[in-house]
């Protein structure tokens, strides 16, 4: 997915910038401790029409709920 966007974003910007910028945040404490690895991506490119936003930014499930394992979570925001 984060491939597929920045190569989109090169794409269709044809003059301005494509940024990506990526970084660790933390929320919670203990064992409600949650890493995050956050893709921050801007472009001044043409963007996605607001009414397609659903279908390409659906939430990801995961098969295992168990709370009993740490994590890495990823999270991707774009900017519209």
């Amino acid at each position: 997915m984060l491939r597929n966007l920045l190569s989109n974003a090169i794409k269709f910007t044809k003059t301005g910038h494509v940024s990506l910028h990526i970084h660790e945040q933390e929320s919670g404490e203990g064992d409600n401790l949650q890493r995050w690895l956050v893709f921050d991506m801007e472009d001044s490119g043409i963007g996605i029409a607001p009414e397609k936003h659903a279908m390409i930014f659906e939430a990801f499930q995961q098969a295992d709920r168990t709370t009993n394992r740490k994590l890495w979570w990823i999270r991707i925001r774009t900017f519209y």
